[in-house]
């Protein structure tokens, strides 16, 4: 009965912990207009698990994924930094 308890505790702080990163994600997001950003955080908090992974997949296509320095990649290889969805429109010297 405890163990249970102790679940169901679990999963809802982990369901207000993602709702919370992706809260603050959108906040500080420079894509979206402030009335934009206000339906968007009702759709976390009203519809807690998908509206949180929705807004989440929304938000790593706005902005590319880039390597920190060091990491084997040259700053200016387009390979190294962005999406892979990119690079097929993109022109590669090889």
């Amino acid at each position: 009965m405890l163990m249970d308890n102790l679940l169901i505790i679990a999963f809802i702080l982990l369901i207000v912990l993602a709702n919370a990163l992706v809260s603050f994600a959108v906040v500080c997001s420079d894509a979206f207009e402030p009335r934009q950003k206000a339906f968007q955080l009702l759709l976390i908090w009203l519809v807690p698990v998908f509206g949180a992974a929705f807004l989440w997949a929304v938000l790593r296509e706005e902005r590319p994924f880039k390597f920190k320095k060091g990491y084997g990649t040259d700053v200016d290889d387009d390979l190294g930094y962005l999406p892979l969805r990119q690079h097929r429109d993109s022109d590669v010297d090889d």
